[in-house]
């Protein structure tokens, strides 16, 4: 008898994640701990694992032709990129999400050797990861401005686990801006 749970597919059925294109990343640690800096006034102030991550991220560039981060903010407890593959690249969405993940994380258990990083239980990650295919320009402005803007918008952060309501929720944002809807509360624009 099977007891685990029948986890639904979350990657937009039939899609090839290895096609030329824009994606919309979130990648949360695991129980949303706080693992890499703080927010303070609006402001991300990252520690050394913040910084790791951040600096894995882009030596996944220089390595894998093809793959670009456009747009990236780390956070306490988790992550948002812009990534663009390119005809160039030979490898898929989630190849290059694992890869992030599983670097990340040998990086991060050194520095908890060698320099008394916080300690994490089992997995550093989530198993799993958001994905949006960005389809258009107004989109990707609308989450490259989501994404700077994220750190000032910390207590409204749905991934916050001391945001107890008002939580923006990107997800609905795209999906009423792919339907030609406008946002009622958003961000400033970045200027």
């Amino acid at each position: 008898m099977n007891t685990l749970p029948n986890r639904k597919n979350c990657r937009l059925y039939g899609y090839d994640y290895s096609t030329n294109g824009n994606y919309f990343i979130t990648i949360v640690t695991k129980n949303r701990c706080n693992m890499f800096g703080h927010i303070e006034n609006g402001n991300m102030y990252p520690n050394d694992a913040g910084r790791m991550v951040y600096d894995t991220f882009t030596e996944v560039c220089k390595h894998n032709y093809g793959i670009m981060i456009n747009d990236i903010v780390i956070m306490p407890n988790h992550i948002h990129c812009i990534i663009t593959i390119t005809d160039k690249s030979k490898s898929s969405l989630p190849t290059i999400i694992r890869y992030i993940k599983s670097k990340t994380t040998v990086e991060y258990i050194h520095g908890v050797k060698k320099y008394g990083w916080k300690r994490f239980e089992r997995n550093l990650w989530q198993q799993r990861f958001y994905d949006h295919v960005i389809r258009n320009q107004r989109v990707y402005d609308l989450i490259r401005n989501y994404i700077f803007n994220n750190p000032k918008r910390w207590d409204k952060d749905k991934l916050n686990l001391s945001c107890t309501d008002g939580a923006d929720n990107i997800g609905l944002m795209i999906k009423q801006y792919e339907q030609g809807g406008q946002i009622q509360e958003y961000v400033p624009t970045m200027g």
